[in-house]
């Protein structure tokens, strides 16, 4: 967690997945990357009495939240903590 940066739990980054297209429009403005059309990892752990090796992801083509083994070799879209009230200065 250093400098603010995160892997989001699954409620955050679907939160990213409905509202990327003002998010990349963001991203674009100050040079920054593409969100991809791919799975994500998110932070949140799937609860399961029979395993404890799996996390939820999100697919951000259909915006599907699954669980799956967290040895799947799959991307992460970390964030950074940010406040408004830093840009109004």
């Amino acid at each position: 967690y250093e400098d603010g940066w995160y892997l989001p739990a699954i409620a955050e980054l679907k939160s990213v997945y409905d509202n990327r297209s003002i998010i990349q429009e963001s991203l674009d403005v100050v040079g920054g990357f593409t969100i991809s059309m791919i799975i994500y990892w998110s932070s949140s752990q799937y609860a399961s009495s029979s395993s404890n090796n799996k996390a939820y992801i999100l697919n951000f083509y259909d915006g599907d939240v699954i669980y799956c083994p967290k040895d799947n070799n799959i991307l992460v879209l970390v964030v950074q903590a940010f406040n408004c009230e830093q840009f109004n200065d």
